[in-house]
């Protein structure tokens, strides 16, 4: 069964992976709060976009103190979207080279950075979707390669652990103690000698 909900996943993320291209799909929270005579905005978000899944967290932080408290402050929200890929929309957000940049990795760091009322800090990081999709094959491998080989050795006889000879044992591996269930009679080598009876 979590075979093939990886399975599932992995093409799930693949055409995620090719849609990406074509729009770019938004999850985000945001919090907003007054302090100290000044507005600050946190948001945490995760985009898909041009082959990749960029996560950041920034912190804005208004230049100006502000003698009022402002009105919805002291609020959070969550928010979800899609939009068309365009070409300022996939420069602006995933450059083609840019800061710490290696085969669809990228790590931009803001700090204090002066915009037109804002300062604004925070960390952006970009994960290509071929290196999500390899690590899902990969625990895919492993997961059904688990299974395959303990039903070669107990067919084998042998420990599905250290692959000791068990033909001779009986309840529990005499080399690591694993228990093991005991294999079904040999009909065939029964049939065998009742023939030669």
């Amino acid at each position: 069964m979590i075979i093939i909900v990886n399975c599932v996943l992995i093409v799930a993320v693949c055409i995620w992976w090719w849609r990406s291209y074509y729009e770019w799909y938004y999850a985000g929270w945001t919090k907003e709060e007054y302090a100290d005579g000044r507005y600050y905005d946190m948001r945490c978000s995760a985009r898909s976009l041009c082959g990749g899944l960029l996560c950041s967290v920034v912190r804005y932080q208004s230049i100006t103190p502000s003698p009022t408290r402002p009105e919805g402050d002291d609020s959070s929200w969550v928010e979800f979207g899609r939009y068309p890929v365009d070409a300022y929309v996939a420069e602006a957000y995933y450059p083609a080279s840019g800061p710490k940049h290696f085969a669809g990795f990228q790590i931009v760091t803001t700090r204090h950075l002066r915009s037109s009322h804002v300062y604004i800090d925070g960390c952006s990081v970009v994960v290509p979707f071929w290196f999500i999709v390899i690590l899902m094959c990969s625990s895919l491998a492993f997961l059904g390669y688990k299974p395959v080989r303990e039903r070669r050795l107990h067919k084998q006889c042998l420990c599905v652990k250290c692959g000791y000879d068990l033909r001779v044992s009986k309840g529990r591996c005499p080399e690591c103690g694993t228990e093991f269930r005991e294999a079904e009679p040999n009909e065939s080598a029964g049939g065998i000698e009742g023939a030669k009876g």
